[in-house]
């Protein structure tokens, strides 16, 4: 299968900025887009045809106010407004066309002394999808946020973030396969049709709730000129959490997957640290080295489904003025916290390898670039993929290629 993609987007911008006001500008953007992709698929006798066509068609338009500074506070408040027509037609359309609305009020106060910096941010948002039956979704969520940096040094800094938000479920999680009469699946599974990207027969639930998201985050930065670095660790309590999960069900041989909910815990931790090897006239040379893990799990008991796994590696750079080298290396570990009809995936070590040469003609550049991914041919199968028992990803691969910008 692959994917044919066409888009026409059309952008208008403006700003209106006041003298002698509270106000100091007024910004509004209004996007139009017309986008649509073809699910075309290949046969053996050399014939294709298009399964599924999406398409989306829209008004998005955002109105920004930043008010004058008062004392050590600022701040912006703003409405964003979206109306669009989603649709899914062909043999292979799963999803009913629906009209999906969304109406935003955000606000955000800044204050800024010495050392500190402090925000506090809110966000209410109305969701409206109408699929043209009895089962349209209607519901307002509302998301508010605090945050902190402190400036210990003149290098360094630390980081707080708290923050309650609320997501609506979209379109797909709501209306995937799913009878328009009745609010729920088909009694007939003949009537299901399969989702050609994932390979798999999805079920929606017009009955969800939002997502209620309780998340604190701690970082740490470095900045002392030849060590750079930065860590974070956070935990994520979510209420109602959506996700798709295999029903272990089958129709014709395809399996069945259904978006479900329940309370889910995330927690984890992303780090990294580059030190410059040697500076001069002629040449840089960095090493840096980063790595990140999660843990997901279900409240009632369970991991949560398609969950990477944890990964550390390292990059060297080597650079001049106009070439750069990079040797990238990256161990993915085993996952074995799978959910109840997951399998579990084995590790990899990805080496790839970078370069690039930059020529000035005139006011242009030109530049030549060579890239060799996967050099050890390891057989990578992405654990967040539905497709990762079937398709792994790209093997050992080279790029020769060249750019003109101008």
């Amino acid at each position: 299968m692959r994917l044919a993609l066409d888009q026409q987007r059309y952008d208008f911008k403006g700003e209106y900025r006041f003298q002698n006001s509270w106000i100091e500008s007024i910004r509004g953007t209004v996007g139009i887009t017309d986008y649509e992709h073809s699910e075309i698929e290949f046969f053996e006798d050399g014939g294709a045809e298009v399964g599924t066509l999406f398409s989306n068609e829209g008004i998005e338009s955002r109105f920004v106010l930043t008010r004058k500074p008062t004392g050590d506070w600022s701040g912006v408040y703003g409405l964003q407004i979206g109306d669009s027509e989603f649709s899914a037609t062909g043999e292979e359309a799963f999803i009913a066309p629906s009209d999906i609305r969304n109406v935003g009020l955000f606000g955000v106060e800044r204050y800024s002394a010495d050392r500190f910096t402090g925000e506090l941010g809110f966000r209410f948002e109305s969701a409206d999808v109408d699929p043209g039956g009895r089962c349209a979704y209607d519901d307002s969520v509302f998301s508010v946020s605090a945050s902190g940096l402190y400036d210990v040094n003149e290098s360094s800094n630390l980081m707080f973030s708290a923050a309650r938000s609320e997501r609506a479920p979209s379109v797909e999680e709501l209306f995937s396969n799913t009878s328009l009469d009745t609010c729920g699946r088909y009694a007939d599974d003949e009537q299901l049709v399969v989702h050609a990207a994932t390979g798999l027969l999805e079920i929606g639930n017009p009955n969800l709730d939002s997502e209620k998201s309780n998340n604190i985050e701690f970082g740490y930065r470095l900045n002392s000129g030849s060590i750079t670095g930065e860590f974070s660790a956070y935990y994520n309590s979510i209420d109602d959490y959506i996700y798709l999960d295999f029903t272990g069900e089958e129709a014709e041989e395809t399996p069945i997957a259904a978006y479900l909910q329940q309370d889910a815990t995330f927690s984890g931790f992303e780090a990294e640290l580059t030190f410059t090897l040697a500076q001069n006239d002629r040449y840089n040379a960095e090493l840096t080295l980063f790595g990140d893990r999660v843990r997901a799990d279900l409240d009632a008991g369970g991991n949560v489904p398609r969950i990477p796994a944890s990964k550390f590696g390292s990059e060297i750079r080597y650079y001049g003025d106009n070439w750069s080298t990079h040797l990238h290396v990256t161990r993915v570990d085993d996952q074995e916290d799978v959910a109840r009809l997951e399998l579990a995936t084995d590790g990899y070590t990805l080496v790839s390898i970078y370069a690039d040469y930059h020529i000035a003609v005139g006011d242009s550049e030109l530049k030549l670039f060579a890239r060799g991914d996967n050099l050890l041919d390891e057989q990578v199968r992405n654990h967040a993929s539905f497709l990762k028992l079937y398709s792994p990803e790209f093997g050992r691969g080279v790029t020769l290629g060249v750019r003109y910008e101008y």
